[in-house]
């Protein structure tokens, strides 16, 4: 949350959360995901797929897919600010 009001500071930050699987990133994501949308922020997510290694960058450009879809989905006023 320290980075998000960085970030509404007008930083721009990037986390990444790694560790065992089955120890709760995912939840924790979700988590903190919840309390950003709440108030008003944009939040993007993405995991890295051990199978589909072959696919460059397949994470990031699946982050910033969901990013574009979520600036397409705001008012045509957000959208002009």
């Amino acid at each position: 949350m320290a980075a998000f009001e960085r970030v509404r500071k007008g930083r721009e930050e990037m986390i990444l959360v790694a560790g065992y699987s089955g120890i709760g990133k995912s939840a924790l994501v979700q988590a903190i995901a919840q309390s950003i949308i709440h108030q008003g922020g944009y939040f993007i997510w993405g995991k890295f797929d051990q199978f589909q290694r072959s696919t460059p960058y397949l994470a990031i450009v699946s982050v910033f897919s969901g990013l574009v879809r979520i600036i397409l989905s705001e008012s045509e006023v957000k959208l002009q600010e």
